[in-house]
Order: C-alpha cells, then structure tokens, then sequence
C-alpha cells in the first residue's frame, strides 16, 4: 500500500467497546474463514461445496467437495507463499467466476494477505491506478476474457510499479512473460506454511466503488464487517444455492467464498450471464434459490416464457446491487415462480435493507424494504427534494472500517468521525407499508426551474409506461437560463421512436407537471451500465453535455 494508506490501514481499527458490543450480541467474532475452512474440511470432507460451470471452458460443471477445495487452496497457498507472499501483503486478482478463483482467496486468508478483488474489463490506466494505491505485490488474471487480452494489460499497467513483484497468469503466461498459474500454483509442490491469518478486526479485503456517480472511493472491510452482512441472512435455505454475482465485488466474495465455507451449503457458480445457461444448470441442479442482479433475473424470465424449463425446485430469488422496477418484479415473479427478494447495499454498507418473500408480488419493485438485523437506519430532509424526500444513512455492524481517495489513499470517511454513521447519498422516502422506497442518488439529482428538485425516479417510471420506451434514463443538462435542465436518454422499443412531444404528453396524461417534463431527447441503443448493471450516468451526463 502507498504511506497514506499504509497507515488509514493500520489505524482503522473499531473501539474496543463497539467491537464488544457487537460481539455480545453475535454481529462479530474471533474467528474468520480459516476457521471456517478447517471446520468445513474436518466434519464434512466429502460433501460438496462448488458446483463451478464454465462457457469459457466449454466443460461440464466442476464439483469440489470441501475436502477438495482445501487442498486446493492449500497448494495455492504454498505457490504464492513461494512467490513472497506474507502476512499483510495484498494480492489482487481479475479473475472469471471459477473455483480456482475461490480457492486462490481462501489461500490469501490462510496466509494473511489482503485481498483486492477485481472486475474484469479494466483498462490499463484504471488497473495500474487500483494497483499502485493498494501496493498490490502480485496480480493475478486470466490471459483473456471477453475478447480482452487481459494478461497483455495487466503488463501495461505493472509498468512503473516498482512494487508489483508478480504478475501471474491463468493461462498463456509466457506470451506476457508472467508467472504462469498452472506451474506456480496449481502445480506447487513445496510445503504448506502454518497459517498466518489476519485478525477478525484487520482489514483483509479492499474493494472500489462503481463510480457511477463520479470518481470511485476504496473501502475498506474487515472479516468482521463481511461477517456481519452475511450472519443477517434470513432464515434457512436448501442446498444448493445459486450465485451469479461476480467475486470481483464485496456481495459476490462474500456469498461466493465467505457463505459458502460458513454455512456449508453447495453453491452453484458460473462464468457466463448468458440466461439460457443459467437456466439450464438451475434446472439440472435442482437449485433452491438464485442471488442475481435485476438485469440478469429479467433475462432469465424473459428466456424461461420463450423456452420453459423445469424450476420445481427454485423457491427464491433474490435481487441486489441494483434498483429494481416494478415492472420488472411481476415479470419475475411470474415466469419463474419463485419468491422475489429486493435487497439493498452498497460496497460500503456490505447490505442493509430488504423485503420480505411474503411480500405481494411487485411489492420488491416499489421497495427496498425495512433494516435487516443490526441495522440501523437515520433519514434526514434534503433541502429542495420534493414532499416526503429523505436522505439516508445507515449504522450497522457491517458497515465498512473507512473509505478513502483511489488515487491518494487520504482517508474521506471514518467511523469514528460520525459515530459509526454512513451517509449513503440515496433519496428514499416511506413506501406505505413500512418500509423505504429508493428513488435514486442524491447525485443524480436534477435541479428544475425555480430551484425545485425533478422527481428523477417518478419521472423514468413514468417513461417506462409508455409503449415506445424500452428502458430509460433521466439526467440533467446545463442550461444558461435554468441552470440544469432533464435530458431523457432512451432506447427504443420499436420503430419509428416516441418523440419528445409524445413522452412529454404521456407524462402529462400521468399528472405530471409541466417543469418535471424533459426538455431533451437522445435516443440510445442501451443504456451503459457497470457489471452490477447500474446506468452510468456519469457517462450519460457528459453525453447530454455534448450533444
């Protein structure tokens, strides 16, 4: 890590009465996924735990018992440990969801590194940036993916990266002249070091922000905080359980390695979001419950109307990272016919809220729900947002150590500064059962004429009710006289294209008032969303500015 966050690291540490407050009553522990693992391998050897299946590889699903992968992981952990890798270090990795990439993490905790997981699709620039101001002393990736030479940028990006001391590849290596993974690691032959992991309190994983909004902040999270999100799960779940988030991001590392090895549970993984797959491995698997983002639990529904398959076994479904509409929500619930399950989190909260399975069936599309346990919740007025608007910010066990600049390392927030509260810059307000409704980031906000804040959300709802409008954004646009103004972004659902004039008078058919209209129409052919399916509007925006 470079000095200033060297030293946010070591200093990030919780009071000694939060942590025994949250101790008492079960949040936190002293133990980590190594205790996890060992438990795991000594009662239940034979029983599975991965069910790993890869497009990419063009191969059947991969089963590992939990005997299996802790050999595995334990050979990984005696080829990095080879590679210099100590307690403390920090180990990156940009990998496909595969079991090598679970067991690779379970070796980093066995050895006490930190880990840095990473989205794949980075370009250099990016990467080198992620790299530099976390220390990383190795990367590891796949040598491509997606069409995307990844072993070739990440040696871009170790240019000037004196610290980088390893770049391992999965795959080609020599082509990168890299370590290669299959020699070093999969092949390690040497003995396995006595464990040396990070305490429960330590910060053993850096995550980034998305970004959508602007520039993406590190966060910092210990095993405790990741512990916390994942002891709030409701209720008991069958084997197996399906997980299509990506371990690149804190909620996919946590269901994917952490819940898997802490519940015991077979856990289904797969490379590919291509919705017939999914469907194929959920039927052949019998799985029981599915963890996805919207966009992906939306194509699953629309392929299964088209071509059925048999889901007897799926129960529920559960939604993350991402707003969920109502439309959405009855198109789920109604051609995969299981209990939908709206959750909402961000990289700092590790979750937080959720509805509830006996929820009516497009209730999750209109709500984020109530606190989960040990979460509590703080909503205050924001000036200017319109009648009911709130600000939210959380305070739970789970939430993360600090967050800090990703290209300084300085610290931008501490729980210690705000007594453990997290402004989330989410708008909500109650959704008449109880609980929040989200209606978006308070940095997406549009100031309309007169200073009176545009209902962004009620506006883009308002635009998916119209036949011509297969998904929407409103952002905001400078203007001379009105200082910002609402430009639709929208791709069409057929041709010719709604007019501005026809959207403008559907909304006001809707009730809508006359300043909360958009002024601009750009038609796109999608909307450009990050891997958690968030809009970018950060890029739209800079669109509108230019057009």
């Amino acid at each position: 890590m470079n000095a200033e966050l060297r030293e946010l690291a070591t200093t990030v540490h919780p009071d000694p009465v939060t942590a025994a407050r949250h101790r008492a009553v079960g949040h936190w522990r002293d133990e980590t996924v190594v205790d996890d693992l060992a438990r795991a391998r000594a009662a239940v050897p034979g029983q599975v735990a991965l069910i790993a299946s890869s497009a990419h590889r063009r191969e059947r699903a991969r089963t590992l018992t939990y005997g299996e992968l802790g050999e595995r992981a334990d050979r990984f952990a005696a080829g990095l440990h080879a590679l210099g890798v100590r307690r403390g270090q920090v180990v990156a990795f940009q990998l496909p969801n595969w079991w090598e990439t679970v067991a690779l993490a379970l070796a980093c905790a066995h050895l006490g590194a930190v880990v840095l997981p990473l989205k794949l699709g980075m370009g250099a620039h990016e990467l080198r940036r992620r790299l530099r101001v976390c220390g990383a002393a190795v990367c590891v990736t796949v040598d491509r993916w997606d069409g995307v030479e990844h072993a070739g940028v990440l040696a871009e990006a170790a240019t000037g990266l004196p610290g980088l001391r390893h770049r391992v590849v999965l795959g080609d290596a020599a082509a990168t002249a890299a370590v290669d993974f299959d020699a070093r690691l999969r092949g390690a032959r040497g003995p396995l070091p006595p464990p040396t992991p990070l305490s429960a309190d330590e910060v053993a994983l850096v995550a980034f922000t998305s970004g959508t909004t602007g520039d993406a902040l590190g966060v910092l999270h210990s095993s405790n905080t990741m512990y916390a999100a994942i002891s709030r799960t409701d209720g008991p779940v069958q084997d197996p359980v399906a997980v299509a988030s990506v371990i690149g991001v804190p909620a996919g590392y946590r269901k994917i390695v952490l819940e898997t090895v802490l519940r015991r549970r077979r856990v289904l993984i797969s490379d590919s979001p291509d919705p017939g797959r999914w469907l194929a491995l959920l039927a052949e698997h019998r799985a029981t419950s599915m963890t996805a983002i919207p966009r992906l639990l939306r194509d699953l529904a629309a392929e299964q109307r088209l071509r059925p398959r048999p889901l007897t076994e799926l129960r529920r479904l559960n939604s993350i990272a991402a707003p969920l509409t109502v439309a959405d929500a009855l198109l789920i619930r109604e051609h995969l016919g299981a209990e939908l399950v709206n959750g909402w989190g961000m990289t700092e909260t590790g979750g937080g809220l959720g509805t509830s399975a006996a929820d009516p069936p497009g209730w999750p599309g209109r709500s984020i729900g109530t606190p989960r346990r040990g979460v509590e919740v703080r909503l205050r007025d924001e000036p200017g947002a319109g009648p009911g608007v709130r600000r939210l910010a959380v305070r739970s066990p789970s939430v993360c150590l600090g967050t800090f600049r990703r290209d300084t390392g300085r610290p931008v927030w501490l729980p210690r500064e705000h007594d453990g509260w997290y402004d989330t810059g989410d708008l909500v307000r109650d959704d008449g059962r109880g609980g929040l409704q989200y209606l978006g980031r308070a940095a997406d906000r549009i100031s309309g004429p007169g200073a009176s804040m545009i209902p962004v959300h009620d506006v883009e709802e308002g635009l998916r009710k119209h036949a011509g409008v297969a998904d929407v954004a409103l952002v905001g646009y400078p203007s001379a006289e009105h200082g910002e103004l609402p430009c639709a972004v929208v791709v069409p659902a057929a041709d010719p294209p709604p007019s501005l004039k026809e959207l403008r008078d559907h909304l006001t058919g809707r009730g809508m008032s006359r300043w909360q209209l958009p002024t601009r129409l750009l038609l796109a052919p999608a909307l450009p969303r990050n891997d958690l399916g968030k809009v970018r509007k950060d890029q739209l925006r800079q669109r509108c500015t230019t057009s």
